[in-house]
């Protein structure tokens, strides 16, 4: 490696060095989505809430971008728990199912799968908004 050391330099070469874990592909936002929402019908109480959720998550789109660049895995980490326990708050399984995911891939120093997911971030923050927006209306 070479100086100056980078947090993302890092991480980026143990990644490399490293072999990757044997998984199943990571499931995109909008299949999360799509999963938690085939059968809305059986769950408008728990989407109903969505709404709120989607508000706070609003308001940590600035973490979210700030993190997307520094990948720190602290805070990182620190941010998929956040996401975790809103989501259990408001029983929003894909919000669960998307900081189990983030969470797992720090924990893992599985930095381009981390990339991937936060990538995901805009979107599922969208389909939740949309789901509570159907809900709602």
């Amino acid at each position: 490696l070479r100086k100056p050391l980078t947090r993302a330099l890092l991480y980026t070469e143990l990644a490399r060095l490293l072999p990757p874990e044997t998984a199943a592909p990571p499931a995109t936002a909008a299949a999360l989505l799509l999963t938690a929402a085939l059968d809305m019908e059986t769950a408008p109480a728990d989407a109903s809430r969505w709404g709120e959720l989607a508000g706070w998550l609003r308001e940590q789109e600035e973490i979210w971008l700030a993190l997307s660049k520094s990948m720190g895995v602290r805070e990182t980490e620190a941010f998929a728990r956040e996401l975790i326990a809103a989501a259990e708050r408001a029983a929003c399984p894909p919000l669960h199912e998307y900081g189990r995911k983030l969470l797992a891939e720090v924990q893992a120093f599985d930095i381009q799968a981390q990339e991937q997911t936060m990538k995901a971030f805009p979107e599922l923050l969208s389909g939740i908004e949309r789901l509570a927006a159907e809900v709602n209306a």
